[in-house]
C-alpha cells in the first residue's frame, strides 16, 4: 500500500517551515536518488527494516528509527524484506536549513523509540492536515512540523547526552585549530579528521551538523577571505595570490574566488 498527499503551496507562501508533502508505505522499494532530493525529508520506519545509504555511511532502519535527509544530498534505501513500512514528511521553508542545524537534526544521526506512538501521532495529524486542507492548514502543518523536529531534537539529546555533544565540540575545536594553521596548503579530510581525533565520516557529520556546510566548503570560504586581504593590501599578480591561499591552479582559484564573491579576483581588485 502506498498513500501520499503532496497539497499545491501558493508562490506567496514563504513560511520559516513548510511541509511539502506526506505519505507512508507498506512495502518500501529500493530509492536512489544521486543528486539527492530538492526538499528535506523526515524519514521513518514504522515496521520491517532496511538500509539506508547517506554521507558516506550505511544505517540500518529497523521499526522506531527516523532520520532527517537533507536536500541536495545523495541518498539510497534499499528494503531488507518486502514489508518495510515506511513514513516521511517532504518539506521546505525559509529556515529549514537553519532550523535543522539549531536542533542538531542534519547530521545523518539515526533517532530511535522504543514507544513510537508519539512521532505516529504527528505524522497521523499531518496525513489529515494535508489531505484535508481545511482553514489556514498552511499555518496549522507549519505549527505541527516545528513541534515534530522540536520532540525529535529533545528526545535525541535524551539518547546521547550532555557528554556527547561536549566531546563533538572538543573534536571540531581541534579540527578548527588545524585547519587555520594549514588552510594555505593542501590539506586532506584524513588529515583534518586525525587532528581532531575521530574517523573522517563522523568528522563530517558532526562538521555539518555545527556549520551547516561540508568542511572543504569551509576551507575554500577562509582561503578566499584571506585572498580578499591580499588583492587588497598587495600588488602580487592573481596568479601568485592563488598559490598562497591553497590553489596551485590559477583558473580554478578564479573560480572558487568568482563562486563565493560573485566576481573575479581581478575584477575584486579592480574595485577596490
Amino acid at each position: 500500500m502506498y498513500f501520499a498527499e503532496y497539497p499545491i503551496i501558493p508562490a506567496e507562501i514563504n513560511l520559516p517551515l513548510q511541509p511539502a508533502g506526506v505519505g507512508k508505505c507498506s512495502s518500501q522499494c529500493r530509492i536512489t536518488r544521486q543528486n539527492g532530493f530538492n526538499l528535506h525529508m523526515v524519514f521513518y520506519t514504522r515496521k520491517g527494516s532496511g538500509r539506508l545509504f547517506y554521507l558516506g555511511q550505511e544505517y540500518c532502519l529497523s521499526r522506531g528509527d527516523i532520520i532527517i535527509l537533507n536536500k541536495d544530498i545523495p541518498y539510497e534505501y534499499i528494503p531488507d524484506d518486502e514489508h518495510w513500512h515506511t513514513s516521511w514528511i517532504t518539506f521546505s521553508g525559509a529556515f529549514a536549513a537553519e532550523t535543522l542545524s539549531a536542533f542538531r537534526l542534519d547530521g545523518g544521526k539515526v533517532i530511535h523509540y522504543e514507544n513510537p506512538e508519539p512521532v505516529n501521532d504527528m505524522f497521523r495529524k499531518m496525513m489529515g492536515i494535508l489531505k484535508q486542507q481545511e482553514h489556514d492548514w498552511i499555518y496549522t502543518s507549519s505549527a505541527l512540523l516545528y513541534s515534530l523536529l522540536t520532540e525529535l531534537s529533545v528526545h535525541s539529546a535524551d539518547m546521547s547526552g550532555e557528554q556527547g555533544i561536549t566531546d563533538d565540540e572538543g573534536y571540531l575545536g581541534r579540527a578548527f585549530e588545524f585547519i587555520n594553521e594549514n588552510f594555505r596548503r593542501d590539506i586532506t579530510l584524513e588529515e583534518v579528521a586525525s587532528a581532531a581525533g575521530v574517523t573522517p565520516e563522523y568528522f563530517c557529520r558532526i562538521f555539518r551538523r555545527r556549520m551547516n556546510m561540508r568542511p572543504f566548503e569551509y576551507v575554500a570560504k577562509m582561503r578566499v577571505q584571506e585572498a580578499k586581504k591580499l588583492l587588497e593590501t598587495t600588488s602580487v599578480p592573481v596568479s601568485e595570490i592563488g598559490c598562497a591561499v591553497g590553489y596551485h591552479d590559477k583558473s580554478y582559484f578564479g573560480s572558487v574566488f568568482k563562486k563565493y564573491e560573485g566576481i573575479s579576483p581581478s575584477a575584486f581588485r579592480g574595485v577596490k
